[in-house]
């Protein structure tokens, strides 16, 4: 169970002080882990191991953000001392500073080598690369030196803000990682007079140890196994354990709204070279262009004609240039690129609405934290019509939002008042489904289909056409179904309720044949797709998991197929009973015939929460189960 923590300020500086120095992290005895330390036999699936880490995150009363890492890792593979033993540390060099206290390697042989002054090389970041603007960005490329197998490497640095960011701080940790890791330790502190909010996600039971008092909170987690396979990184934010904090934020989302606000009014300006280019966009041939003509252009303009930067402390790290500096020099941040075509739209006479999105489609929904987007929306409206704009596509598209699991918070738009509107999306694959399929023949070679279709939670009722659902239900039930009746009995917002009617002229041209005088049936799937995005995130190629799985909401789907054979056919084959349980999860797939009536019932339960390594066998085999493409396969063979 998540639960949200906000510590408010009632204690005196000096009082923080005499408590932080208490609750610091005590500094680790190197010699005690190198000799206990396990090795490539106790994890013969890891290329290094994380011994220690102590991550250190505190805010002073003026905003300046000091982090310290402390980590102490053995290798374990030729891979590793090639590929993952030359960290490196980013910084703003105009507003932070960087210092390296520590990075040495111990040898197996109790040789310690300490890294040599060639062995630190300042870099520009890879994402900034040849962009003039942000060459204060930089990265220290940290090389340990005397490495071999079975060596423990030992880094210990701070990055120390010297002037305030544009926000207060604010982020994720991740609790658990790719490698393995025996201890790791976060802090906050906070030093001054303002809020700190944070939540932990996914992994409440997996925190060992919790020091909590004024000012300051210690998480630890031990003996954390490491990601099975390091492609499930890329969705690692709805599933694996991690801490989200916000420092600073008195007045919740409303608060970071208003201040991503402010700094981007700023930067909305127009100068003569835009609105030059404005006017030759709106004419070419002497022929005016629409406005849907005009949309299109700005979104070529920012999605290919403008490089994208990444900033490597987030995109919310800097507040966005001009937007004539931005359009003059080609290269821009998603932020930036957002604000150039809010502009160029407005200038344009289009009502403009700005989105930030969220990361992962699970957040921390009491944590104001500016880290948790990483991507930007452009919504005007034409002809009745949303248009959507995106940094990273180079054309606009119509219709509902690419994003509905993930917070959108809306930074700018002409319906602004007072209160900043966003609003909270569902949880993903959260709800129930129930379909009812009857099948008979009709009167000559085809099939009447009479589906009853309920969903609550899976689909958007207001952003669906009541049509376009109707077609999708029956192509799943028969191919080349033609929908002949559609009967809308609730049409809302996440609550769907419809009856359709659909029909197959030829069953012998639409159904397909497993041998000559056979027809075939597969018992349809509703169409939200929860179960598929789910089999990816925790690939079910995968035979073993050493990781628990979380999920991040519950799915109850039941789907009753309802079959009347043909007079000259009988039933050749349909798939065996079968019950499946795995932890909370369930699947239960059931099929009768009674006289000339087959009737399938399938049944699928999936909880929120965790599903444990113990409980993953079943798991897998409930999912690939429910995704067989013969779990609802009926074989009709002609007599």
């Amino acid at each position: 169970m998540n639960r949200i923590q906000e510590l408010l300020p009632t204690v005196s500086l000096l009082t923080f002080l005499l408590i932080a120095s208490a609750v610091m992290a005590a500094e680790p005895d190197i010699q005690a882990l190198i000799d206990t330390a396990p090795g490539a036999d106790d994890y013969p699936l890891a290329d290094q191991i994380i011994l220690y880490e102590n991550i250190e995150i505190s805010v002073d009363e003026t905003g300046r953000n000091t982090r310290r890492v402390h980590v102490i890792r053995k290798i374990l593979t030729n891979w590793a001392m090639r590929r993952i033993t030359d960290p490196r540390v980013g910084w703003d060099s105009s507003r932070q500073e960087l210092n390296v206290a520590v990075c040495r390697t111990y040898q197996a042989s109790g040789a310690i080598v300490e890294t040599p002054t060639n062995g630190f090389n300042e870099v520009t970041p890879d994402a900034v690369g040849r962009c003039a603007n942000f060459m204060g960005l930089r990265e220290m490329v940290i090389s340990h030196v005397g490495i071999e197998p079975g060596s423990v490497l030992e880094l210990d640095y701070t990055v120390r803000d010297l002037a305030p960011a544009l926000l207060p701080p604010s982020g994720q940790e991740f609790l658990q990682d790719r490698w393995p890791v025996l201890e790791r330790t976060i802090t906050l502190q906070r030093e001054g007079n303002f809020p700190l909010v944070w939540e932990i996600l996914h992994g409440e039971a997996e925190v060992q140890d919790r020091l909590q008092d004024e000012g300051t909170v210690t998480l630890t987690v031990r003996n954390i196994p490491g990601l099975a396979d390091e492609n499930n990184q890329a969705r690692r934010g709805d599933y694996v354990p991690s801490l989200v904090y916000a420092f600073g934020i008195r007045g919740g989302w409303n608060d970071l709204a208003e201040r991503l606000i402010a700094a981007g009014d700023e930067a909305l300006q127009m100068n003569e070279a835009m609105t030059a280019w404005l006017n030759q966009v709106d004419e070419i041939e002497d022929h005016d262009l629409t406005p849907l003509d005009t949309v299109q252009r700005i979104a070529a303009l920012i999605g290919s004609q403008t490089r994208s930067v990444h900033l490597p402390a987030g995109t919310w790290s800097q507040a966005p240039r001009p937007a004539t500096e931005i359009f003059s020099a080609g290269c821009a941040t998603p932020w930036e690129e957002a604000v150039l075509a809010v502009a160029l739209l407005e200038a344009s006479d289009l009502d403009v609405e700005f989105y930030l999105v969220s990361r992962y489609a699970t957040w921390a929904k009491n944590v104001p934290a500016a880290r948790i987007f990483n991507d930007v929306l452009i919504k005007t409206r034409l002809d009745d019509e949303n248009w959507w704009l995106s940094p990273s596509r180079d054309k606009a598209w119509p219709g509902s939002c690419k994003h509905p699991d993930r917070l959108m918070l809306r930074v700018h738009g002409p319906k602004m008042t007072g209160v900043n509107e966003y609003r909270w999306p569902t949880e993903s694959a959260t709800g129930s489904s129930v379909m009812t399929v009857d099948l008979r023949p009709d009167d000559g070679d085809g099939f009447l289909a009479v589906i009853d279709f309920q969903a609550t939670g899976l689909l958007r009722g207001k952003e669906m056409d009541a049509e376009a659902l109707a077609k999708t239900l029956a192509g799943g039930v028969l191919p080349d179904a033609e929908v002949t009746k559609t009967e809308v009995l609730k049409l809302e917002h996440r609550s769907v309720h419809l009856r359709v009617e659909a029909l197959v002229e030829d069953r012998n041209e639409s159904l397909g044949k497993a041998q000559e005088g056979s027809l075939i049936l597969d018992l349809p799937h509703p169409p939200h797709g929860a179960i598929a995005s789910l089999s990816r995130s925790c690939r079910t190629q995968d035979p073993v998991r050493v990781t628990p799985l979380f999920l991040p909401g519950r799915l109850n789907e039941e789907i009753t197929l309802r079959f009347t054979l043909p007079d000259n056919f009988a039933l050749d084959y349909r798939p065996e009973n079968r019950e499946i349980q795995a932890g909370q999860a369930s699947y239960r797939f059931v099929g009768n015939l009674t006289d000339q009536e087959l009737e399938i019932h399938h049944s699928l339960h999936l909880p929120a929460g965790r599903i444990g390594p113990e409980d993953w066998s079943d798991f897998r085999r409930l999912l690939i189960s429910v995704q067989s493409a013969n779990a609802g396969r009926v074989i009709l063979l002609e007599e």
